[in-house]
């Protein structure tokens, strides 16, 4: 199988997995049935890594290294004979989960005002290929 997807296309798939995971995650009161118990009970020491890491300046960083890590380990340990393995329970992703995760895909935009008025950020939807690569 390894052979069949180009390692960038697979680079961009696991990507596009853990963010999904990531979510389920973050809406855990809501999909964390989805989530496997053992991935669910590692993630939160991840989190809390990444929100003790801060900068230079004392601020903590925004970046989530330690529980993208962790999701990759699971992705990537996967094996289609031991359930025990599979970060989702698949048999219960429904479609209406997979619609709202990618009704997240926005992106914020400076709406200029014609009237001189202050510019207003704007949440736009991304194109059909952002949903692409999610799906």
């Amino acid at each position: 199988m390894q052979s069949r997807v180009n390692t960038g296309v697979r680079e961009k798939y696991n990507a596009q997995n853990v963010k999904f995971i990531l979510w389920l995650f973050d809406n855990r009161e809501h999909y964390g049935a989805l989530l496997a118990p053992a991935l669910l009970q590692a993630l939160p020491a991840q989190v809390k890594r990444d929100r003790a890491r801060t900068t230079k300046a004392d601020k903590s960083l925004k970046g989530r290294d330690h529980a993208r890590a962790t999701c990759r380990e699971w992705l990537q340990k996967v094996d289609a004979e031991k359930p025990e393995t599979h970060p989702l329970k698949l048999q219960d992703l429904s479609f209406q989960v997979l619609s709202r995760f990618r009704n997240t895909f926005k992106k914020k935009a400076k709406k200029r005002s014609s009237s001189g008025d202050e510019d207003e950020t704007v949440s736009v939807r991304l194109s059909q290929s952002a949903f692409g690569g999610a799906t």
